[in-house]
């Protein structure tokens, strides 16, 4: 039987959004990117800031901070920090304002909460690092984002660049 004390800490990217503190596993992040040219899908949630092409994939990029419910305060520029994260075969591209570093934790130190445990929340709990509150995200939550209101237009566009 394993010894659940010893377990290895996990390792987590910091990163803000608007006024927001949160932090991602980092064995979900596949890469840090620059704000590439992003193809706009019309009809679609304002989170969802558009596909990106990698190496030939479309890959849907959402603007956290608008997932969140927080309004934009200052415009993207080619500076803007995109996580290329995924979560099985799927990937998608979160924008954010800043990264702050990176941070390791055992689970003795996440807060769970009951409002994180709604279908809505895209948090796991909370984890106090370097006198900081952060927000952990829940990437499989982020990735299974539904980007429209209307199911056929979800279906169309998952089809489409499945």
């Amino acid at each position: 039987m394993p010894d659940l004390l010893n377990k290895p800490p996990k390792q987590v990217l910091l990163f803000s959004v608007q006024d927001i503190y949160a932090c991602i596993d980092l064995l979900c992040v596949n890469k840090i990117l620059s704000l590439p040219q992003l193809n706009i899908m019309p009809g679609c949630s304002n989170y969802l800031a558009g596909l990106m092409n990698l190496s030939g994939k479309s890959i849907p990029v959402i603007d956290l901070a608008l997932r969140l419910g927080a309004h934009r305060k200052t415009p993207y520029s080619t500076d803007t920090p995109i996580l290329l994260c995924s979560h099985g075969a799927q990937q998608i591209g979160i924008i954010v304002d800043e990264i702050i570093g990176l941070n390791s934790f055992t689970d003795n130190l996440l807060q769970e909460n009951t409002q994180f445990s709604t279908n809505d929340s895209p948090f796991l709990g909370t984890l106090n690092l370097n006198s900081q509150l952060y927000l952990l995200m829940d990437i499989q939550k982020i990735i299974n984002t539904q980007f429209a209101d209307n199911e056929s237009t979800i279906h169309r566009v998952q089809k489409t660049h499945d």
